[in-house]
């Protein structure tokens, strides 16, 4: 009996198909996908971006259009201290604003006091890891636009440069 039992239990491994089978193909055609992905990517990414050089032979080239720079105001030098926990850091900054119009000059040196001490404000609020990057310095200048345009009503400032950023 016990023959029998393990001769049955042979036929039906014979019988069932193997399910490597449909396997291998569920994986052919994932790895296909993948490489076809891959090379469409590629392709868009060589040959269809705009800087490519097949689109700039076929595309006129573009009237080069320069950013016009406005009136630009420069502030005296602030000198502040971080405020990191130990105070021990401090920041030296010089920023020239660039105006909307040539009027807003005029409003500008009336309201010295008023613009630096919002500027002020600003600086002494960060510490050395909220400026230490580009994204840090980025977000702080516009903090500082933001606060100088709500003081302004004949114009508002652009943009700011800064021409000195020192942290010791």
């Amino acid at each position: 009996m016990a023959k029998e039992a393990e001769k049955k239990e042979e036929e039906k491994e014979e019988e069932t198909p193997s399910k490597g089978f449909p396997l291998k193909w569920v994986i052919m055609a994932v790895v296909g996908l993948i490489v076809l992905g891959g090379g469409l990517f590629a392709a868009k990414i060589f040959f269809l971006t705009p800087g490519s050089e097949i689109e700039q032979e076929e595309t006129p080239p573009k009237e080069d259009k320069l950013d016009v720079i406005g009136a630009i105001y420069s502030m005296d030098t602030f000198i502040v201290n971080l405020a990191d926990n130990s105070g021990e850091r401090y920041l030296k900054i010089t920023l020239e604003l660039e105006l909307s119009k040539d009027e807003v000059k005029e409003e500008i040196e009336k309201r010295i006091p008023q613009l630096r001490d919002a500027i002020l404000m600003v600086l002494t609020s960060k510490r050395f890891e909220d400026i230490n990057s580009i994204a840090g310095k980025n977000l702080m200048r516009n903090e500082i636009i933001i606060r100088i345009n709500r003081l302004l009503t004949t114009g508002n400032v652009k943009k700011i440069y800064f021409v000195e950023f020192v942290v010791q």
